[in-house]
């Protein structure tokens, strides 16, 4: 009987990362059916895969209806009032996830950081600036500081206080533990974008928007954000140029003695011909320092569609493929 009891549990489980996969490849009917035969068997990730399908469809209601399903199913469960409580924030309904945030705290095993983040997220939208800052600045576990930080920037943004994006950067960026994954070094590129922007709109010096520019795309080179500050920071228009969809092979920098390891990468980019989109690409992958510039190669060519007043640069660079799998 604990055999089989085991195998309908690993059962379940298998089926749940099946609905995360087919969701992920956007197969929405099919992410669909496994989510109500999930809810069927009472597993919670049912609610939590239907309720994103109807997030990613634009019917947050519906996902909210869902949810609220899923926390009388599974009232102890605090990452379920959480998601109810994010999808309220989202439909402009604030003060109702305050509650779901307060109903979070309560439940065994909470991570309170991550509910104190939210829940500030939530007070900005009801006008409590100050109180959102305040509670942001006090969260001190390690990992989740860097979001924190990044919210406050967010909220310091939109009031166009980009003053004290600069300040609280120079107070408090070192605090921020170093990355441990994509994620995290996400997080921090767009930090550090977010200090770029600020640097850049209070005219701060060159170098200092092009250092945090730097660092934005070294932690995260698809950072299209920062990629528009490159183009802001040396504005260029052409009346001839045009948008180019490179996939280009090279080789990435190695320690003296080792192999060199392949890799394929793909670039969008406006420029007048394929020859200044190469040496574009190369000044760029200077910059970010984590290729050979010389290795660069052109395998394949495309064009599209650009407007007449758009600036030429890079406009989207694409993560790394391995050379061997994509040649297959």
């Amino acid at each position: 009987m604990y055999r089989d009891m085991d195998a309908s549990t690993d059962s379940l489980e298998t089926l749940a990362q099946k609905g995360w996969d087919v969701l992920n490849a956007e197969q929405f009917d099919e992410a669909r059916v496994i989510g109500e035969q999930l809810i069927a068997q009472q597993h919670i990730d049912g609610y939590r895969i239907l309720a994103e399908i109807y997030r990613l469809e634009e019917e947050p209601e519906d996902g909210i209806a869902i949810l609220k399903q899923g926390v009388r199913a599974f009232d102890q469960n605090w990452e379920l009032h959480l998601e109810l409580g994010n999808m309220l924030s989202e439909v402009g309904k604030p003060q109702e996830a305050i509650e779901a945030y307060h109903t979070a705290k309560d439940l065994p095993n909470a991570e309170i950081h991550w509910l104190e983040i939210n829940h500030a997220a939530a007070r900005f939208k009801l006008g409590e600036i100050e109180e959102a800052l305040t509670q942001l600045q006090e969260i001190s576990e390690p990992t989740a500081m860097a979001e924190a930080f990044l919210m406050q920037m967010n909220i310091l943004e939109v009031i166009n206080r980009q003053d004290l994006i600069l300040q609280i950067a120079e107070e408090d960026l070192e605090k921020i533990p170093a990355p441990e994954d994509d994620d995290g070094a996400d997080t921090l590129s767009k930090i550090c974008t977010k200090i770029a922007s600020a640097a850049y709109h209070q005219e701060e010096e060159r170098e200092k928007v092009m250092h945090y520019v730097q660092q934005a795309l070294f932690l995260f080179r698809e950072n299209e954000e920062a990629l528009w500050l490159l183009r802001e920071l040396q504005p260029e228009f052409s009346d001839t140029a045009r948008m180019y969809v490179l996939l280009v092979s090279g080789e990435f920098v190695q320690d003296e003695g080792e192999e060199a390891e392949g890799f394929l990468s793909s670039y969008g980019i406006i420029a007048e011909d394929t020859n200044e989109a190469m040496e574009m690409i190369k000044s760029f992958e200077k910059l970010v320092e984590e290729v050979n510039p010389d290795s660069l190669k052109i395998v394949e060519v495309d064009e599209a569609e650009n407007e007449d007043d758009d600036a030429k640069g890079l406009y989207f660079v694409s993560g790394f493929g391995v050379l061997e799998n994509i040649e297959e």
